[in-house]
This record gives structure tokens, C-alpha cells and sequence, in this order.
């Protein structure tokens, strides 16, 4: 989608608000469980007007992998610096909800509060 077509339904000034005000739910205390069973890694690859997002769950004690999903939808939203999350954020969301296995936490490959509006795709993801 061009930068012109995303501007006439959806301002990057009101992208930079939303995630100002996303902002101010991150939780900044540790909410992890006392022994970690799975983590998860996600990350998200394009190709033409695609979004294939990608999550690999593995069993923390021995690395092995445990599951994995994947979920293509068109990509509807551009690249812009500062608003990653817009763009990988559905395809992500997606292939996680597919899983049967409920990570204890999430790697991901994006800025959280260290983002210039305080909400970067890691933050985002967590929020969700």
C-alpha cells in the first residue's frame, strides 16, 4: 500500500499519538513466573503484498522446539520508521493465536519503551 492511500484513511501523526497513549499501559514490573517452561520467538518476512508471520515456541529447560505456527494476511499497512508495529502486528497476532502452547514469554526482534512515541513493536505485541 502506498504511503499517498494510507495517509487519506490514517495520519502518522495520529499513528505517534496512539502509540503515546498505548504507552501508558505497558507494565514495568517482572510478571514472570518463578520457573519459565516455553519461550517463543516471533518475527514477521514479506514478500510482494504479503505478511507471513512466523512463532517458534521452545521448551526453555532444553531448547528443544515445541511448536510452531505461521499466518499470512496481505500486508495493509506501509514501512514506516517509528511504526513497525502497525505493519507486522496483524500477521503476528495471528500465527500466536494458533498456538496450543502458551509461552511464558515472547522474543521479539523490535523496540518497547525504547522507542521515540514509547511503544515499539515489542511493547505493542505485549499490550495485545
Amino acid at each position: 500500500m502506498s504511503l499517498a492511500k494510507l495517509k487519506s484513511r490514517f495520519s502518522v501523526e495520529k499513528a505517534h499519538k496512539i502509540q503515546l497513549q498505548l504507552s501508558k499501559r505497558i507494565v514495568f514490573e517482572d510478571k514472570l513466573p518463578r520457573k519459565i517452561r516455553y519461550i517463543a520467538g516471533v518475527d514477521v518476512a514479506y514478500t510482494d503484498d504479503l505478511s507471513i508471520g512466523a512463532v517458534a515456541v521452545l521448551d526453555y529447560r532444553n531448547l528443544n522446539l515445541v511448536e510452531t505456527q505461521t499466518a499470512t494476511c496481505k500486508t495493509t499497512f506501509p514501512y514506516i520508521p517509528t511504526l513497525l508495529s502497525f505493519r507486522e502486528l496483524p500477521s503476528t497476532v495471528l500465527c500466536i493465536r494458533k498456538l496450543k502452547t502458551q509461552p511464558d514469554l515472547f522474543l521479539v526482534d523490535g523496540q518497547g519503551f525504547a522507542h521515540p512515541y514509547r511503544c515499539g513493536f515489542a511493547s505493542h505485541l505485549g499490550i495485545v
